[in-house]
């Protein structure tokens, strides 16, 4: 199909969440799953709206999110309401897709965009992220529209590494007598029960020669961190205090807070002001390369920085959370068992209401998974604040894509209902640790047999192969094996497409490394050989499988141990 021709003057991309909502009334920060999953890298990952001088709206979305978007979506309705016409990028495994040859979607917004509307030139606002922005550069001539504000004043305070290393101590022995207590009435071995206690007792304290390690393998000598994330895994500073516009940087030696407000706190030192954030990083660090958050850092502040300047360094922060969150291993435990416990008994009360005939929907499912989230914190941890870090729910014969809760009705008919979620943990206002998991109620056989063979290879062959010195392709083949060697009796069932093979089809991860949030560096797929896994990372194993008007998924967390893998959820 031809790309359409906009007449008139610039195509306007408009990223920013209040001005999507003032423009078609969609709150993206509810409607988008990619943005709740990515703490360093939401403005990234969030919806692009386009805006057309003929009144024309586009919305660009990751394929991933179809189900939340279309037919009995939970966003679909704003989208008819608005007649927005849905651009779709990236791409999403199902059986079907596969069978029918689907070409995958563009990679990125802005291609995404050329492919259906032929226009030259793109207006675009301050607060796009770098990466987004280098990518509509890249296709498109852009302009970048002023905002007529004056750049802010920058305070400047600077934080002890020390004081960062032990406020992250702090409390550090409540949370792990509440883990142990966990993991002594887990349904692992003994001897996993004892290599979990072992290595809480082994990982804690300082992870910043980590970072320094990362740093010079990657040649850059400083960082400046904008997303609250990585801002905290910097300064040890309460979440609450950090906003948007708050920045740390980091120089081999010291942190430095960075904000246009005064900051007050007692881990912050202020040794200076400035009359705008140029001058307070050039006092700082001169001329040299800065390494910034790409995927979050706006390009106004980019701008104001130099350009020329930065770098590219979101992998370097996701690398060093993936590395060192073993420290936070009592908190993982935690979360873990919290988000099994709230899944599997918010999936109980959802089927004894099918059995009942009780009117259910989605969101009623939803709705108890947090009540059973903040019934375990009551009960194990109420030291810690757990709060939902995202909520995929969704029946089989409504969508295969990864959607947010709707109010479509559950009853047997179904097929199967997915809760894939997780919780975030704080302690003392500090995040700790999040979790990922995923249940699903199977309610016809063929389903239940592929679910019970993903759920036993994930437990047999996956997790313990993600041990150290394994690969990503390791792990994704020593789990998928199984389900190669039984590729006919799958079949049989009526779970695989007529002549797709599973070894060559099944193109997608089985899992990944966690550091406090899901986008990482180190993912199980067939051709992740560039990365090694290390001792002490924690991740998650997954199996999705989405056929036959079936959505089925399995997942655990696990913790690589000297050995192997472990599972620390169950």
């Amino acid at each position: 199909m031809a790309p359409n021709k906009p007449q008139n003057s610039l195509v306007e991309v408009i990223t920013d969440f209040k001005a999507i909502k003032d423009e078609i009334g969609l709150n993206v920060e509810e409607n988008s799953l990619y943005l709740a999953l990515s703490l360093d890298a939401c403005k990234d990952v969030a919806p692009t709206l386009i805006k057309t001088p003929d009144g024309k709206y586009y919305l660009i979305v990751k394929e991933i999110e179809r189900g939340t978007f279309a037919g009995n979506g939970r966003a679909a309705s704003a989208v008819t309401s608005h007649q927005i016409n849905m651009i779709y990028y990236g791409s999403y495994f199902t059986w079907e897709a596969i069978q029918k040859a689907v070409a995958p979607g563009a990679p990125t917004p802005a291609k995404a965009l050329a492919r259906v509307i032929s226009v030259d030139a793109v207006t675009v606002n301050r607060d796009m992220p770098l990466d987004k922005y280098r990518g509509f550069k890249a296709q498109f001539r852009v302009t970048l529209k002023p905002d007529g504000k004056e750049a802010a004043r920058a305070f400047v305070y600077e934080v002890d590494k020390k004081e960062v290393t032990s406020t992250y101590n702090k409390g550090r022995a409540l949370a792990e007598k509440a883990a142990i207590e966990l993991v002594d009435s887990a349904t692992v071995s003994n001897e996993d029960k004892t290599l979990i206690k072992e290595n809480m007792a082994k990982y804690q304290g300082n992870t910043f020669p980590v970072l320094d390690k990362l740093m010079g393998q990657c040649n850059l000598p400083i960082l400046l961190a904008c997303s609250r994330i990585n801002v905290q895994e910097l300064t040890a500073l309460p979440w609450k205090l950090l906003k948007d516009s708050v920045l740390a940087l980091y120089n081999g030696q010291q942190v430095f807070v960075i904000s246009p407000k005064p900051l007050q706190n007692p881990l912050l030192k202020k040794p200076g002001e400035f009359k705008n954030l140029r001058a307070a990083l050039d006092s700082l660090i001169g001329d040299s390369s800065l390494g910034v958050e790409e995927k979050d850092l706006d390009i106004g502040r980019v701008l104001e920085t130099g350009l020329d300047k930065v770098k590219n360094a979101t992998d370097i922060f996701r690398a060093w959370r993936e590395q060192t969150a073993h420290r936070d291993l009592p908190y993982y435990v935690i979360s873990g068992h919290a988000t099994r416990y709230a899944i599997e008994n918010a999936l109980a009360v959802i089927e004894k209401g099918i059995k009942s005939k009780k009117k259910l929907t989605e969101k009623d499912c939803e709705k108890e998974f947090l009540t059973q989230l903040n019934s375990f914190r009551l009960k194990y941890c109420p030291f810690t604040d757990m709060v939902k870090y995202f909520i995929v729910l969704h029946a089989g014969t409504r969508t295969y894509y990864a959607a947010l809760a709707s109010d479509f009705p559950l009853d047997a008919g179904i097929n199967s209902l997915k809760l894939d979620a997780g919780a975030l943990l704080f302690h003392d206002d500090i995040l700790r640790a999040c979790s990922d998991m995923c249940r699903s109620l199977v309610y016809t056989e063929p389903g239940k047999a592929v679910y019970q063979l993903t759920e036993k290879s994930m437990l047999e062959a996956a997790i313990p192969a993600a041990k150290p010195g394994n690969t990503g392709a390791d792990v994704y083949w020593a789990g998928v094996t199984p389900l190669v060697n039984m590729e006919s009796k799958i079949r049989e069932w009526g779970m695989l497409p007529p002549g797709v093979s599973i070894k060559d089809s099944y193109n997608r991860d089985i899992g990944h490394i966690v550091g406090k949030q899901e986008p990482v560096t180190l993912g199980f797929t067939k051709d992740q050989t560039s990365q090694k896994i290390q001792p002490g990372m924690i991740g998650c194993v997954e199996y999705q499988w989405p056929y036959q008007k079936h959505a089925l998924g399995i997942e655990d967390m696990y913790l690589v141990t000297d050995k192997r893998g472990i599972v620390i959820s169950r």
